[in-house]
């Protein structure tokens, strides 16, 4: 294959075949445009409970078994899962969206196979070194394996500056705005804005809160 996709937890199944949030939606839309382009492109998935028609002929879905677990050997037996689902998408270019452990054993199979790498930032944190979640090990292996990528791609100018801020000058770093698939056109009078996130401080809930504070004669809704 040209291209394999890898999120941390994509699904693809029936009735819902763009499962997951926004991240997940995205790699599927961008996975599914460029096979429609005719390019032979994976797709890797968790297994899927029941069959889903794949509309796009040249985009193969690759299911992997779902999460391991915590702890060592749940570790160990995620990172054997991660390392086979790459082996059976077999392509030439891996795009990796998101950071996180994943990507350090992408980077270390790109190496081992000579492939090339990929990553598509999913928000700020893929850039943030110090948190208290992340052992120090762990975030020292993650910075090389964003180093081993040909392109780090981002969707803000904000991590723009972080990558190149943590990444340095040897590192390609590339924005590329976010995009969403096409829809119909709204009510010619829409009702409010809207905010729909998780309920975790890097999605900034409160900016939006502040936001409609500051803008009474309008209405804000929020699904969280």
């Amino acid at each position: 294959f040209a291209f394999a996709f890898y999120e941390d937890s994509a699904s693809y199944e029936e009735g819902a075949p763009h499962g997951g949030g926004g991240a997940e939606l995205q790699t599927a839309l961008l996975a599914e445009a460029l096979a429609q382009r005719g390019l032979r492109v994976a797709h890797i998935v968790y297994q899927r409970k029941y069959p889903a028609e794949v509309h796009v002929p040249s985009l193969r879905l690759v299911e992997r078994k779902p999460w391991a677990g915590r702890g060592l050997p749940g570790k160990l037996s995620e990172a054997f899962r991660v390392w086979r689902s790459l082996i059976h998408a077999d392509a030439r270019l891996y795009v990796f969206r998101g950071g996180g452990a994943h990507l350090i054993i992408g980077a270390a199979f790109c190496l081992l196979y000579r492939r090339g790498l990929v990553v598509s930032a999913s928000n700020d944190l893929d850039f943030i070194f110090d948190r208290p979640d992340r052992r120090r090990w762990g975030q020292a292996l993650y910075r090389a394996a964003l180093r081993r990528c040909q392109y780090v791609v981002v969707q803000t100018t904000q991590q723009l500056e972080l990558a190149r801020k943590a990444l340095g000058t040897g590192t390609r770093v590339e924005l590329i705005p976010s995009f969403a698939e096409p829809t119909n056109a709204s009510a010619p009078e829409p009702e409010a804005f809207l905010w729909a996130a998780r309920l975790v401080p890097y999605k900034l809930p409160l900016r939006y809160v502040e936001l409609a504070r500051a803008l009474p004669e309008a209405r804000f809704w929020m699904v969280a």
